[in-house]
């Protein structure tokens, strides 16, 4: 409609008998929450047709019984055309909404009060059988919904083109997704006395000789030698196998297209022979002669309105979700000598084994080594290559003279063709890498058992400077089967025994040791001889970076002790003790390395202080030097007691004590001792080290090692 043609139409005044009629309406209380006042009909309307143009003006009420008679909107419907037009008086502008959206100054089309006339008027000229309202809404909202049907049409046609040029289904398909793309078969049986002679096999679609079925138990099918799963009438109720994907790739104008279908079958006890498979294709990928993606098509529901192809995304080399299935093997010879020619792709789809193409395809043009993967019979290193492009795409070696598929793989000639006949994945080709390296022979057997139970080198350093990788393999295997847990559980185990067993003064390089025969057995005596497993194995791995500490401290030992009336002065026996002692105290002492530092190169040693009647009981922990000065005496959380005053009363007693027993090397040591603390405490004031937990937070750390320090005399 032309809105200057529309606007040289007269405006429709409210006629004298709307006014009177307004001026009468009646008042009714509305509201749910807020009760008010308003007119039972908060607006009124009337209609006339100039030719071929329908014009509906809508009035106020309120202006109405004011004797207002100019409308607040006029509508413009033209039925041949299929179209309509709003004006507005208010906002004086024209308006494409439809009536039910337009800003309604508190009135509603559905209870405008018009005559029987005028809607007789309006539901004629817009062939419908509603009243005035309901017509021109009928008639407003099948406008608007071919227009958007119009939309969506302009979107979807170049899809609908596209989808159209799609070849369809090879005729054998059907017969292919039965026997080949869904793996899952079965053997049904009907359980009686004294054993069941036949079964039906899902894959033969017949009967079949069998002995001694067992309801879920896996088998070959005596005719077809396929691996079939029985299944009782009686316990297996409805059953349905996995989901199954499948690809099949088919010439495409321009290039070839990969659609991408899943498939299952049901079974039920009246309905198990002859069951036709059930096939969905979900996903089409277009692909130009040079393989790589043009556009891609999912089955899914368009706006909410019906279930067709839609437009989507490309497959990136990112996608993580695992999407490998069977490929249809037929329609592959074409493709192979032409579009697929330098891919690679139709070598790895004669293995049968499972793949993902699109993802392939899309992997192979950011790895351009993969066709060369492929071509050279790697293809568990190809798929793991497709299935994981980030993990994996550091496999390759930039190796700018040497040419060849061994170099960029870290490998040698021989080594490349142990990975092709062992069919090695990554697992196997960083054994062989790690063989190269460390220049230790590993056997193929070794590594594939390795691989199976997902162990990489550095899971066996601790043990691989005393054993062979086969003697390793042939061990961890054996404690498997007899202790029924699995490798990595028994590697966890073995390693906590040696690290105690070297903490209990074993000769780790003994046979003997390292390779017990009865590995739980002699870990949990291990276990039981110190306080707790974790010290035990802590204490263990201290020695190992730490081997002088307990030696340090057996050497003061009758130096340092000391007892008097109310209390005494323990050199500890072992790191256990200090542990234990921390543990209890609740301090930070045996946390820090700074004091195995020490006590290891003879800066300071960590001593207990403890009442001579309670000469098991912790109480302080004393930092002393070789001199006997004191730097630190702290109890539980780090705090002093009230008794604080007798217990440096008491530690000076022990430094005269303490003095009379040193040796001119203790001496010497005690020199070397003050001199590394000197430049301890000046380093820690200039960094001012804050103390920022416990009752000292807030203070230096400096300030308060300097009032815990007692000089010996």
């Amino acid at each position: 409609m032309k809105r200057k043609e529309l606007e040289k139409l007269p405006v429709l005044q409210a006629t004298t008998a709307m006014l009177k009629q307004a001026e009468n309406e009646p008042m009714i209380e509305s509201g749910y929450y807020r009760k008010e006042l308003r007119y039972e009909h908060e607006c009124y309307a009337r209609c006339k047709r100039f030719d071929r143009i329908l014009k509906v003006a809508i009035y106020l009420t309120k202006n109405l019984a004011a004797g207002g008679r100019k409308p607040v909107y006029e509508l413009f419907l033209d039925y041949d055309a299929q179209d309509f037009l709003t004006y507005s008086f208010m906002e004086k502008k024209w308006r494409t909404a439809m009536l039910r959206n337009l800003p309604q100054q508190g009135f509603g089309i559905s209870d405008a009060q018009i005559s029987s006339r005028d809607s007789a008027v309006i539901g004629q000229y817009l062939h419908s059988k509603w009243g005035a309202s309901a017509a021109i809404r009928e008639f407003q909202e099948g406008i608007r919904e071919k227009q958007l049907l119009a939309r969506h049409k302009k979107e979807t046609d170049p899809w609908d083109a596209a989808m159209a040029l799609v070849p369809p289904l090879p005729k054998d398909w059907d017969r292919w997704v039965s026997k080949v793309g869904i793996e899952q078969n079965y053997m049904f049986y009907q359980y009686r006395r004294g054993g069941t002679k036949t079964g039906y096999c899902s894959y033969c679609d017949r009967e079949v000789p069998i002995r001694k079925p067992k309801h879920n138990a896996v088998a070959r099918c005596p005719r077809c030698r396929r691996t079939v799963q029985f299944k009782s009438f009686g316990k297996m109720g409805r059953l349905r196998t996995g989901r199954n994907i499948l690809y099949l790739m088919q010439p495409y104008p321009g290039g070839f297209v990969i659609r991408e279908f899943w498939a299952e079958r049901t079974y039920d006890k009246e309905k198990y022979r002859n069951i036709k498979a059930f096939y969905h294709e979900f996903r089409r990928a277009i692909f130009d002669a040079d393989a790589k993606p043009v556009q891609a098509f999912y089955w899914g529901v368009y706006k909410q309105r019906a279930s067709r192809w839609i437009k989507g995304c490309n497959c990136s080399v990112g996608y993580y979700r695992d999407e490998s299935g069977r490929v249809y093997g037929k329609t592959v010879p074409y493709l192979a000598r032409t579009y697929l020619q330098k891919t690679g792709l139709p070598e790895l789809t004669r293995t049968k084994m499972k793949i993902d193409p699109e993802k392939y395809l899309v992997v192979l043009k950011r790895m351009p080594n993969l066709e060369q993967l492929t071509k050279a019979g790697l293809f568990r290193l190809a798929v793991e290559c497709t299935q994981d492009y980030y993990k994996l795409s550091s496999i390759f070696q930039t190796t700018p003279v040497q040419r060849g598929l061994a170099p960029k793989l870290g490998l040698n000639r021989l080594e490349l063709a142990r990975l092709r006949k062992n069919q090695g994945g990554r697992a196997f080709l960083e054994w062989l890498q790690f063989e190269k390296q460390t220049g230790t022979p590993i056997s193929d057997f070794a590594i594939q058992w390795m691989c199976k139970e997902h162990i990489d080198p550095q899971q066996l350093q601790f043990i691989a400077d005393r054993m062979r990788y086969g003697q390793i393999q042939h061990y961890l295997n054996r404690q498997m089967q007899e202790l029924n847990l699995s490798s990595e559980r028994v590697i966890e185990l073995w390693r906590d025994y040696l690290s105690m067993a070297f903490r209990f003064g074993y000769d780790t390089n003994d046979p003997i040791v390292y390779r017990v025969r009865k590995l739980q057995q002699r870990h949990d005596e291990l276990a039981a001889r110190g306080e707790e497993k974790q010290l035990t194995l802590r204490a263990g791995e201290l020695l190992q970076t730490y081997p002088h500490i307990e030696q340090n401290l057996q050497a003061i030992r009758e130096k340092f002790a000391f007892t008097g009336k109310q209390f005494q002065i323990q050199v500890p026996d072992k790191l256990e003790d200090i542990f234990m002692d921390s543990r209890k105290l609740c301090h930070c002492i045996a946390n820090s390395d700074v004091y195995w530092e020490r006590m290891e190169r003879r800066e300071s040693y960590l001593l207990f202080l403890r009442k001579t009647a309670e000469p098991d009981t912790p109480y302080y922990t004393v930092e002393a030097e070789p001199g006997g000065t004191v730097r630190q005496v702290r109890t539980q959380y780090n705090r002093q007691n009230d008794d604080i005053g007798e217990v440096r009363a008491f530690l000076k007693i022990w430094q005269k004590q303490l003095a009379k027993r040193l040796t001119q090397k203790d001496k010497q040591l005690a020199a070397n001792s003050h001199e590394l603390r000197i430049k301890e405490l000046v380093q820690l004031r200039n960094d001012q080290v804050t103390i920022h937990t416990g009752d000292l937070a807030g203070r230096l750390l400096v300030d308060v090692l300097t009032e815990d320090l007692m000089e010996a005399a």
